[in-house]
């Protein structure tokens, strides 16, 4: 089983930062995951959240320019993706789940497909979103690049509606929460061909039930955890 650093190391330093990609590298992980959003100037950030709270306020992120952003006297910096993928060795799985309130946004993929391909990182990234009129038209401008298909149960349709979306997005694997896969689920999933990847396993019940369903890899806030538990 793998484990990938969810947003990095978010146990050892703010998450998806750049001090928390480099502490969970250091701490042997397989791979990073982490979110990247759109500044109203086109630049990718990585950053869960639609919005950065500064000065007890929330500022949407696709409204403001990244030199706003970098002017924020923040308690962390928020990098760009530019940023994080030049410190990923080439041996490390990238999971950049992309983060947008638009259908589909083109600016944003011909930006990340562009970074992609700067770093040449086509054999080692997997792209994820809640989006999946987003992950169709990357996988049209991409064909060859990996997509993982997301599922939660607060945010999705009925299970029935999971198996239309797979044959539209022929994704490489499927990321569940582990609260909510079952084994079936699982069962469905490796029948298709899809891995199985899923978030966010931090303690030893949820990790049990990993192993349980068969899963290929987690995503964790603990980078040590197969050696810790």
């Amino acid at each position: 089983m793998i484990v990938l650093g969810h947003r990095g190391a978010p146990s050892l330093a703010h998450e998806n930062t750049i001090e928390s990609f480099v502490l969970a590298l250091k701490n042997s992980v397989d791979g990073l995951e982490f979110d990247i959003q759109q500044t109203k100037d086109y630049q990718l950030i990585t950053h869960h959240d639609p919005y950065i709270v500064y000065q007890n306020k929330k500022h949407i992120i696709s409204n403001l320019l990244l030199s706003e952003i970098k002017n924020m006297q923040l308690s962390y910096n928020i990098p760009i993706l530019d940023e994080v993928l030049a410190l990923c060795p080439p041996n490390k799985i990238i999971n950049i789940e992309i983060k947008t309130r638009d259908i589909i946004n083109t600016e944003l993929i011909n930006n990340l497909i562009g970074n992609i391909n700067k770093y040449k990182l086509n054999e080692s990234v997997i792209i994820s979103s809640f989006n999946p009129f987003l992950i169709i038209e990357l996988k049209k401008r991409n064909p060859n690049i990996k997509v993982g298909q997301l599922w939660c149960l607060d945010k999705q349709e009925p299970w029935y509606v999971t198996h239309t979306t797979k044959d539209l997005l022929s994704p490489y694997s499927f990321h569940a929460n582990v609260d909510h896969i079952n084994k079936d689920m699982s069962d469905w999933a490796r029948s298709q061909g899809m891995k199985i990847y899923l978030y966010t396993v931090n303690t030893s019940i949820q990790l049990n039930k990993a192993h349980k369903v068969g899963a290929d890899g987690i995503f964790t806030d603990y980078p040590k955890i197969l050696q810790e538990r």
